[in-house]
C-alpha cells in the first residue's frame, strides 16, 4: 500500500492544500481561473516526466496521486471506445478531471477504495458533484510504437478529405513516418481540460480545436506531448485494427454493502466541496466569513454601512427569478424551451434577471464564447447590443421573414471578417459604456449605438455558413438548452456542412443562376424553418416538434426543386461589366449588409467519385519542397489569387496545374485537375517553380 499521498483527514471532510479559497461554483469556472493554475500558464515542463521512459508506470501514479490529494488539479484525456463497436467508430476523446487515491490513515480500517485511483466526469450542475470514475492503472503504461505521420504530413491528410476520422496504417521506413511511444492517457492543463468536461469529442474535432486553442495562446511547442498523443489516438496501428489508445469507458464503481459505498461518495464529495467551498453550506460560511475580514480591514466604519445598504439591495435583487424580469412574456419563454416551470428553463434567464442591465450584453457574450469554446471552437462571437436587445426582449421570431433584421435568424449573429469583428469589438465597448453611463449621457447617443445593425451578414461561402451555423448552435444552446430539439437540428446541420463539403462544392440549385447564391440559400432555408417554428410554438401550449433542416441535402441530391425565394432587397443588381464579380457591397436605409451579385455563366463541373480518397505525387519534384514547408492551403491561395486576378499557370497541354499535386505532393481523386496528376515536362516544372517565386507565398 503506497503511503505517499496526503490521505483525507477523515471520510467527509475537507482536504488539505491546494490553491487558495474561491468563490467558484462549478469546475469549468474553477479551472477558467488563472489564479487556480498550479503552473501559472508555464507549461514548458509539463510533459518532461510524463514523457520519459524511465518513469515506471507506478512512480509516474504515484507522483500524479500524491499531487491530486495534496489539492493540485490532476486531469487526463481518455480515448474511449465501446468494445462493440464497428471497425470504422473513431470512439471520443474524454476529459476525466480531479484526479485522487484515497490512502488510508494507520489505524484506520480499510475500505475497497483504498489505493484505487478515481476521478470526476462531467461538471457540477444544479449544485450536483460529477459522478466519479475509477481510474485504471494501465492507462499511466506506456504503449508499443505506432508509426505516425510527422506534423506536415498529418495537416495535408486532414485537409485530403474533411471527413477523415482516422489514419494508416503505415509501414515504417517512410521519411514523413515516424514511430511515437505514447501513454494510454494523458495529462492535460486546466484550462484546456474545460473543453471536455461536458462532451466528448471525436479524435480528429479533439485534434482541430486543441491544436487552434494551443496555437492562439502560444503553447503548442509546449504541449507537444498532448498533440503527438492525438495523432496516436487517431492513426490505426493495423487494418480494421482501433488506435493503440483506445480503451473501454471509464466507469462509475458501485461497492458493497451499500454503507460502504456512501463512505466512498462522501469522500469524493468532499474533494468537491474543499475545490468549491460555496458547494458545502460550511464552504458558504467560511467564504462570506473571508470576505466580511477583507471588508472590515480596507473599509471605515460609515463606508461599511453603505456596504451593508448596498448588500442589501443586490441581495434582494439576486432573488429576482425570470418571471420578475420578463413578465407576461414569461409564458412565451417557457413554450420556446418546452420546459413546465421557470425552473427549469436554462440557467442564463436567471442570469440575465440578476444582472445589471449595462451587463447584460457583456454576460451573453462571455457565455457564448465560453459555450462556443467548451464545445471546441476558438471563434469570436462578439455580441452585438441589437442582438443582445432582441435576446432579453425575447424579439427571437418576425412577422416579416423577408427583413433579417427582424428577429434572431443566421444571417443576423455578428461579423466574421476580423477587421469587422474588431469593430464590431469597439462598438460593444462604446455601447456599453454609455449603457452604464445612462444618466449623464445623451439618450441620442446611446439610440444610434443601440440601433446598429452591423452585425448582418450574407454567407458567401460554405465557410462563412458553417461558422454561422456554429453561432447558432451556441445560441440556441445558451437559451434554450443544449439539448433543446433546435439546438439538435443547428448542430446536426454544422455536422452535415462539415461531411458533405465536397458534395456542396459540386451542387447546383434547381436554377443554375443562382448556383453564386447556395450558400445563402441554405441559411434562407434554415432561417424560414427556425421563425416558422418559434411563431407557431409561441402560440401552442403543446410543445411542437421541429422540422430537420438536414433533408435540403436530400432535396439537392435528387435534383428537387427545394430554394426558398431570397428577398430581392439582398440581390445586387447585375449587368455585364460586372457579372464576374462574386458579390459587392451594397447599403441601404434599413441596414448594412453583404449583398450578392449572380455570376452570368457557370463551369461545368468534372464527374466526381463516390468517395474521395487521398493520393501521394510518387514522381514529386523537391525543387518545390520550400514552398511545400510554408504549409499553405492551396484551396485558399487559389480564392486569394482569383480575388487578385492572377491566374493558376497551365501545362503543356493547356490544362491548369494541381497546385495540391505538384506542390505539396498529395492530393485526392475527387479533384477537377485529377488529369494533371502525372510526371510532368522539365519545362512545365520550370513554369511552375517560376510562378510559385511570384505567387506562392503567405502575402497573397
Amino acid at each position: 500500500m503506497n503511503q505517499g499521498g496526503v490521505p483525507p483527514a477523515g471520510v467527509g471532510q475537507l482536504l488539505p492544500g491546494g490553491p487558495t479559497p474561491n468563490l467558484h461554483q462549478t469546475y469549468s469556472d474553477l479551472y477558467g481561473d488563472p489564479a487556480q493554475d498550479p503552473v501559472g500558464g508555464n507549461y514548458v515542463n509539463f510533459y518532461h516526466d510524463y514523457m520519459v521512459p524511465g518513469v515506471t508506470p507506478a512512480g509516474l501514479r504515484d507522483r500524479l496521486y500524491n499531487n491530486g490529494n495534496a489539492g493540485t488539479p490532476i486531469h487526463i484525456l481518455v480515448h474511449v471506445r465501446d468494445p462493440n463497436a464497428p471497425p470504422n467508430d473513431p470512439g471520443h476523446i474524454v476529459g476525466y478531471h480531479r484526479l485522487t487515491r484515497r490512502v488510508a490513515t494507520f489505524g484506520q480500517i480499510g475500505q475497497p477504495f483504498d489505493d484505487a485511483g478515481h476521478a470526476f466526469t462531467g461538471d457540477v450542475l444544479n449544485g450536483q458533484v460529477p459522478t466519479s470514475v475509477v481510474v485504471p492503472d494501465q492507462l499511466f503504461n506506456l504503449l508499443p510504437a505506432v508509426q505516425v505521420p510527422t506534423a506536415g504530413l498529418f495537416e495535408q491528410l486532414l485537409q485530403a478529405d474533411p471527413t477523415w476520422e482516422a489514419v494508416g496504417p503505415f509501414p515504417a521506413g517512410d521519411p514523413d513516418i515516424t514511430p511515437v511511444v505514447a501513454r494510454g492517457a494523458i495529462i492535460i492543463p486546466n484550462e484546456y481540460v474545460r473543453m471536455f468536461l461536458t462532451n466528448g469529442m471525436r479524435p480528429r474535432a479533439a485534434y482541430v480545436a486543441l491544436k487552434g486553442a494551443l496555437q492562439q495562446r502560444h503553447h503548442d511547442i509546449a504541449c507537444e506531448t498532448l498533440l503527438d498523443w492525438l495523432r496516436v489516438a487517431m492513426t490505426l496501428r493495423a487494418a480494421n485494427a482501433a488506435p493503440r489508445t483506445a480503451v473501454t469507458p471509464l466507469q462509475a464503481p458501485v461497492y458493497a454493502p451499500p454503507d460502504v459505498h456512501q463512505l466512498f461518495l462522501s469522500y469524493r464529495l468532499a474533494i468537491a466541496h474543499r475545490d468549491l467551498p460555496l458547494l458545502s453550506p460550511a464552504g458558504q460560511q467560511q467564504g462570506a466569513q473571508l470576505i466580511a475580514t477583507k471588508l472590515s480591514t480596507l473599509v471605515q466604519e460609515q463606508q461599511l454601512a453603505r456596504q451593508e445598504a448596498t448588500a442589501q439591495r443586490m441581495a434582494k435583487e439576486a432573488r429576482k427569478t425570470p418571471g420578475d424580469y420578463y413578465g407576461v412574456l414569461l409564458e412565451r419563454l417557457m413554450r420556446w424551451s418546452q420546459v413546465h416551470t421557470e425552473n427549469d428553463l436554462p440557467p442564463i434567464h436567471e442570469a440575465i434577471a440578476n444582472t445589471n442591465k449595462s451587463r447584460v450584453r457583456a454576460l451573453l457574450q462571455k457565455t457564448l464564447e465560453d459555450c462556443l469554446f467548451n464545445s471546441g471552437y476558438v471563434e469570436d462571437f462578439p455580441v452585438s447590443t441589437s442582438l443582445a436587445t432582441k435576446i432579453t426582449e425575447l424579439n427571437w421570431h418576425s412577422s416579416l421573414p423577408d427583413d433579417f433584421t427582424c428577429g434572431i435568424n443566421i444571417f443576423a449573429v455578428g461579423a466574421l471578417d476580423p477587421e469587422a469583428v474588431e469593430a464590431q469589438r469597439i462598438q460593444n465597448r462604446q455601447a456599453d459604456l454609455l449603457l452604464a453611463n445612462q444618466g449623464t449621457a445623451p439618450l441620442d447617443d446611446i439610440a444610434s449605438v443601440s440601433a446598429s445593425k452591423s452585425d448582418l451578414i450574407l454567407p458567401q461561402s460554405f465557410g462563412q455558413l458553417r461558422y454561422l451555423t456554429q453561432r447558432m448552435t451556441a445560441l440556441w444552446s445558451t437559451l434554450l438548452g443544449p439539448l433543446h430539439p433546435l439546438t439538435a437540428q443547428y448542430h446536426e446541420l454544422q455536422t452535415q456542412l462539415v461531411r458533405r463539403e465536397q458534395f456542396l462544392e459540386t451542387a447546383e440549385p434547381t436554377n443554375r443562376s443562382q448556383r453564386y447564391l447556395l450558400p445563402a440559400l441554405l441559411g434562407r432555408w434554415v432561417q424560414l424553418r427556425t421563425n416558422h417554428w418559434l411563431q407557431a410554438q409561441a402560440k401552442s401550449p403543446v410543445d411542437i416538434p421541429v422540422t430537420q433542416f438536414s433533408t435540403v441535402f436530400d432535396h439537392i441530391a435528387l435534383m428537387e426543386p427545394w430554394e426558398p425565394r431570397f428577398p430581392s432587397r439582398y440581390l445586387a443588381s447585375s449587368s455585364p461589366k460586372d457579372s464576374s464579380s462574386v458579390a459587392t457591397a451594397h447599403t441601404s436605409a434599413s441596414s448594412t449588409v453583404s449583398t450578392l451579385t449572380p455570376v452570368t455563366t457557370a463551369p461545368a463541373s468534372a464527374p466526381v467519385p463516390p468517395r474521395s480518397t487521398a493520393v501521394r505525387n510518387p514522381t514529386y519534384n523537391e525543387i518545390f519542397q520550400p514552398f511545400k514547408a510554408l504549409g499553405i492551403r492551396t484551396s485558399v491561395l487559389r480564392e486569394r489569387l482569383k480575388e487578385k486576378g492572377v491566374s493558376i499557370p497551365l501545362n503543356h497541354t493547356g490544362a491548369e496545374m494541381c497546385l495540391a499535386w505538384h506542390v505539396i505532393g498529395m492530393c485526392n481523386t475527387s479533384c477537377k485537375r485529377h488529369t494533371t496528376h502525372t510526371k510532368q515536362l522539365p519545362a512545365d516544372d520550370t513554369a511552375l517553380l517560376a510562378w510559385c517565386k511570384d505567387h506562392y507565398t503567405l502575402a497573397a
